[in-house]
């Protein structure tokens, strides 16, 4: 459980927003897949779109200016307060709405079969064409090729949208990897430090299921910035 109250934003932070911030920002296209030559991709830039290519070291920039401007402390979630709000505070689930079994087509923009489409410009004849190596669940059509319009599916118990799909989120919280360090002489093994990584929650429309449940999660380095990837912010009561 998360012992003290916070409010957090109902859907990921959208690129209209974002640019509110940062002008200059481009979340750019989401996937080459199936596209032509000319064409470089599905776009991820429309106003309602939840931002990406965006690091978790922006993401705390955005919570500064956003701090600065509405005179109220914003911040990035912990990944302990991201699990909690994301499964509606059933913290023995795998999705707030089932398991990883489970038909997510209305509540969360997953890998289905939508992500498997390729592009019928410039590609007549070779519709059917997909790798070994693509990702999807035939099973399921949630209809969004890639991040759909924030708010797109249905919203959790505490009323939240896309918290477990659409695109994965930056959390506050550290993962420390640590490695191995042999001496070659005395055959002495030591471990050592590596550089901390900022944990990710959630999928993302290229995700399967089983690899956005509640236990499954992802860390970059602060400074990665991911077509994936985005954030929702906390504010402090």
């Amino acid at each position: 459980k998360v012992p003290r109250a916070f409010w957090i934003s109902e859907t990921e932070v959208r690129n209209d927003q974002y640019h509110a911030f940062d002008p200059s920002h481009d979340s750019r296209y989401q996937d080459q897949f199936g596209k032509d030559h000319v064409i470089p991709g599905y776009i991820g830039n429309h106003r309602r779109q939840p931002v990406v290519r965006v690091s978790y070291e922006d993401a705390e920039r955005f919570c500064a200016w956003l701090s600065e401007k509405i005179g109220k402390e914003c911040r990035l979630p912990s990944y302990k307060e991201w699990r909690y709000f994301a499964l509606g505070g059933d913290d023995q689930a795998q999705f707030w709405f089932g398991n990883k079994d489970a038909d997510y087509s209305a509540f969360e923009n997953l890998a289905d079969s939508t992500f498997a489409e390729i592009s019928g410009f410039g590609w007549r004849g070779r519709t059917e064409t997909l790798p070994a190596w693509r990702t999807v669940d035939w099973r399921r059509d949630d209809h969004s090729r890639v991040s759909a319009p924030v708010g797109s599916y249905r919203a959790n118990p505490f009323g939240l949208f896309d918290v477990q799909g659409n695109v994965a989120e930056w959390t506050s919280s550290e993962l420390i990897e640590t490695r191995s360090v042999v001496d070659l002489q005395s055959s002495a093994t030591s471990l050592e430090e590596s550089t901390s990584l900022k944990i990710v929650g959630g999928g993302s429309w290229r995700t399967r299921a089983k690899d956005a449940i509640s236990d499954a999660h992802r860390a970059y380095p602060g400074h990665y910035n991911s077509r994936d990837v985005g954030f929702r912010v906390v504010f402090e009561e």
